[in-house]
């Protein structure tokens, strides 16, 4: 009898909370959900979805949890995997003013994807084991421990409110916050996180955080002002003040610059307590010329003439380059050892130039365009002296690599090393790269739709080099598979592949994935050798391979605000002109933890 009314009361209660009854003829899939102090959680919603990489589980019901806690699904179709997805149904009030900035509810629980066993994830697409749905009996997962959303709790000083900037990064350096997206205090996915505290004339704070399940880690920043200094000075060359002269002072980040007004005269704000190389620059047959190292005191003013004589830490080359023609002119550059160009002018006929550097042996390199000659020599730079070279005379003939082109078909030579860069063209049914100092070059041949082709040739006076036949293009194909259980990714992961060379890390392509996890990549320029498709979550930004102007924002998982997970795979192979089918590329899903 106690039986019979207690059942009564049991069925009355989930026609209540719309939860279906289990019946012999229609199995269940059974639990309760509880916080983190044990108590029940009433009110939150639950449903079967696809484990990652398993398709569909057929038609889902969404249930509520009655008072206890507790929830009765109907099983999905039978031998499908799943998991349990249980959330607070606030969820859907999450501010979307912007789509790339997205504030989530104020929810009791995160969301919180249950698999076997009860192992729980806070996004589908983690590869965790799913649930297998049966036909002949009931699933009692047990009881779920489900957590409030983590956060963080920032009290700031010592900038105003409208100065400060706050970013939140995911472990892979991505953004998981940036201000003005929402309150701080919740919705984060437990993991690692780094927060980035600064603003516009502020040291940047950077405060590495691992997120607990439903922690609020509290934090009190001091923002301190970043040191500044001021340089002012006049730029004079020959006695003359010089008119807009680029002035630069570099720290290695990002260089401050100046321009010369009418008299000669910069100013620049530029870090203190910092090494600084500040050096002028656009100032006709003048150029790098300055200081190698200065260091500026906080809220001082320093001044610093800039002329062609040398200083202290940085010695000038001067000279003068003597050719036949009167009105020919010229480009000099000083080079270090590995072609690295550290100062440069233009230079009419019989101009006396100066040339700045920090000492060391250079290379210097005149080339006479308009006549093809050319000077190449050594030079020995010593801070504080004036290096002097007197008049040089331009007597040698340039070099030129030339061939046949098919007609109508669009060809690009390309210098990629050398003694000097060149000058390439197509005309005529023939290319040619001119105004080449003799010497061994390493020349890429380009043609849209191929693979292209490197050759190393010498070319001491004229040299005719055939163009090597360049094979067909094709893409680049493959289907990504979680590394945890070799299917294929969910449809909605959008992982972004990128095909880099293994030998100078040049970026040939993206593409984002297709919607059944497979990718092709369409490669631009590339000469075969070694790359990599390296997988990641595109950016904010990306845009999708389906739509060229379309822009992807995924709401949840991985690249979703307030979450650290990332995607994390690799595979190197060898491109060549024929199939390039990689058929699978395993990614992992990291979640900083």
């Amino acid at each position: 009898m106690l039986a019979a009314m207690v059942a009564g009361v049991m069925t009355v209660t989930m026609a209540v909370v719309g939860m279906p009854a289990a019946s012999a003829a229609s199995h269940a899939v059974t639990g309760t959900l509880v916080s983190a102090s044990g108590e029940p959680l009433a009110g939150l919603k639950v449903r079967a979805v696809p484990a990652a990489g398993y398709g569909s589980v057929g038609a889902t019901t969404t249930v509520t949890t009655n008072a206890e806690g507790s929830f009765s699904l109907p099983m999905p179709k039978a031998g499908t995997r799943f998991l349990l997805e249980a959330f607070d149904p606030a969820r859907t009030e999450a501010s979307a003013s912007s789509p790339e900035c997205r504030e989530p509810a104020r929810t009791s629980v995160l969301t919180t994807f249950i698999g076997s066993r009860g192992k729980q994830t806070f996004t589908d697409l983690d590869p965790i084991t799913g649930y297998k749905a049966r036909s002949g009996s009931s699933i009692s997962s047990g009881t779920h421990e489900l957590t409030a959303s983590s956060g963080f709790d920032l009290t700031i000083t010592g900038a105003e409110e409208y100065e400060r900037t706050v970013t939140v990064l995911r472990a892979d350096g991505q953004e998981a916050y940036w201000g003005e997206c929402g309150a701080l205090d919740h919705g984060f996915m437990p993991g690692r996180y780094t927060v980035v505290v600064g603003g516009q004339g502020y040291d940047e704070v950077r405060i590495p955080a691992t997120l607990t399940r439903g922690e609020v880690e509290k934090h009190a920043v001091t923002l301190k002002k970043t040191p500044k200094a001021t340089v002012t000075g006049k730029v004079v060359m020959g006695g003359k003040p010089v008119d807009m002269a680029v002035v630069v002072a570099t720290t290695g980040d990002k260089p401050v610059v100046a321009i010369s007004d009418e008299d000669g005269s910069y100013k620049l704000t530029a870090p203190a307590g910092k090494p600084l190389t500040i050096t002028a620059n656009g100032a006709g047959a003048y150029a790098a010329l300055g200081r190698t190292s200065i260091s500026l005191e906080a809220g001082a003013s320093t001044r610093l003439d800039i002329t062609e004589k040398p200083t202290t830490d940085r010695g000038v080359v001067r000279g003068r380059f003597v050719r036949p023609s009167k009105s020919s002119w010229g480009s000099v550059e000083l080079r270090t050892a590995g072609g690295d160009v550290v100062a440069s002018a233009d230079l009419d006929n019989r101009e006396v130039f100066h040339l700045g550097a920090p000492a060391g042996s250079y290379r210097l390199v005149y080339v006479d365009g308009r006549n093809n000659l050319f000077s190449y020599t050594s030079v020995r730079v010593a801070a504080g002296q004036t290096t002097q070279l007197g008049n040089v005379s331009v007597t040698r003939k340039t070099a030129k690599i030339y061939g046949d082109v098919a007609a109508g078909t669009k060809l690009t030579a390309t210098i990629l090393s050398g003694k000097s860069d060149g000058f390439d063209y197509v005309s005529g049914g023939r290319y040619r790269l001119e105004d080449l100092i003799p010497g061994k070059y390493t020349v890429r041949f380009d043609r849209p739709g191929y693979v292209s082709k490197t050759v190393t040739v010498t070319a001491r006076s004229t040299k005719r080099l055939t163009p090597p036949r360049l094979a067909k293009r094709s893409v680049v194909k493959g289907v990504i598979v979680y590394a945890a259980n070799s299917k294929r990714v969910a449809t909605d992961a959008m992982v972004h592949a990128t095909l880099t060379s293994k030998r100078t890390g040049d970026v040939a392509a993206r593409s984002v994935t297709d919607h059944d996890a497979s990718f092709t990549i369409a490669p631009r320029g590339v000469t075969r050798g070694r790359y990599a498709v390296e997988l990641s979550a595109p950016d904010r930004d990306a845009r999708c391979s389906a739509e060229p102007g379309e822009v992807c924002y995924p709401p949840i998982g991985v690249n979703a605000w307030r979450s650290p997970y990332f995607w994390d795979g690799r595979e190197v192979f060898t491109y060549s002109g024929g199939s390039n089918n990689l058929s699978t590329v395993k990614v992992a899903l990291r979640n900083g933890l």
